[in-house]
């Protein structure tokens, strides 16, 4: 379990700091796609009642995820004259499981603009000789992370000319997360069929608005970024692929590396746990392209903080993907498969077989 000082300097509980700037009275927050109140998640952190959905005693909702549940705040207000301002005198909050039925007033209105999101997000952008799945995401390379890695390589040789020539002459990385990789045997994943890719495949296979960008760190903080990543995987059995999961750390947080050789074995701490066929020098400065997200500390991997950034795309990475399978014409998204890393454990197991 973290330490309470981790938690809370954590950049994903910003709200916790949120909630104790004088006259915050509610808030709604999200981003991490919990319930609350309801969930035990947030009992690490002080000051925190996830039974009555309070934060310093201010009432606060998180709705989950999908549209599933409506995160509703009761105020009771007071009006003081003298002063002529509101007060809480009471708050309640709650978190309500949205019906199975729809409502066909609501359907009738939103009937058009549905038909033509279809047809819209049903587009053809390209082409795959091979089907992309993330369903081993967690446990190996696949082609559907080889083709983000890919397409950000591919955005930055088109930009490198015009980069500062230094930039040119270091090693250079691409590192990717998988959003919908399965966790076990019966989760849902990615899947993009043979044949043609859509704007609804894209926005399936990369889900989240983020931009490219691209960072300069120490090959020290390389190696940090690696094992802090490999936190997204535990010792688990050889007849059980699933069971070397990290159920507790999300997809977004396990970033794989193109580029690179390594292979991690989660028997060991982490901090031990990445070897590099290539060696990694500590002094050495490499490129990394990565997300905005990552690249501004989200996660907090590597004490990244947006300060080592050095170049910001405009372009977002769905729209970088969309391009690049363009770009393939009618030969489409078909290259070698690359097993750039992998799992090994003591005795030699190795997910890599369980497949793409």
């Amino acid at each position: 379990m973290p330490k309470h000082s981790d938690i809370t300097s954590d950049s994903e509980q910003a709200v916790w700091e949120l909630a104790q700037i004088e006259g915050v009275d509610a808030i709604i927050f999200g981003h991490q796609h919990e319930l609350f109140p309801g969930t035990s998640v947030y009992d690490q952190l002080a000051n925190v009642d996830s039974q009555k959905g309070t934060i310093f005693g201010v009432p606060a909702v998180q709705p989950g995820v999908h549209g599933e549940y409506l995160g509703v705040i009761d105020l009771t207000l007071s009006f003081d004259e003298s002063h002529k301002t509101w007060h809480v005198e009471s708050h309640q909050s709650t978190v309500l499981q949205v019906g199975a039925t729809r409502d066909a007033r609501v359907n009738q209105m939103l009937a058009s603009a549905h038909t033509a999101t279809l047809a819209f997000m049903k587009q053809s952008i390209g082409t795959t000789r091979a089907a992309l799945s993330q369903q081993y995401a967690r446990l190996q390379p696949t082609l559907a992370m080889q083709l983000i890695h890919d397409a950000q390589l591919w955005y930055i040789e088109r930009y490198v000319e015009a980069a500062n020539p230094v930039w040119q002459n270091l090693p250079r990385l691409s590192a990717a997360a998988p959003f919908h990789a399965a966790l076990d045997a019966n989760d849902g994943y990615t899947l993009i069929e043979p044949g043609a890719v859509t704007l609804g495949d894209i926005g399936d296979l990369y889900r989240y608005p983020n931009t490219l960008e691209v960072v300069k760190i120490k090959g020290a903080a390389l190696k940090q970024w690696l094992e802090e990543s490999a936190r997204a995987l535990r010792v688990g059995q050889p007849n059980d692929r699933w069971s070397w999961v990290n159920k507790e750390i999300p997809s977004y947080q396990f970033d794989t590396f193109k580029g690179l050789n390594y292979e991690i074995d989660p028997t060991q701490k982490v901090g031990q746990r990445v070897s590099t066929a290539d060696d990694i020098n500590d002094e050495q400065d490499y490129v990394v392209i990565t997300n905005n997200y990552r690249a501004s500390g989200g996660g907090d991997f590597a004490n990244l903080d947006g300060s080592q950034i050095i170049y910001r795309a405009p372009d977002q990475l769905q729209h970088i993907l969309i391009e690049y399978l363009k770009s393939l014409g009618e030969k489409g998204y078909s290259p070698e498969f690359e097993v750039n890393w992998k799992l090994v454990a003591g005795a030699g197991f190795e997910p890599t077989t369980f497949g793409l």
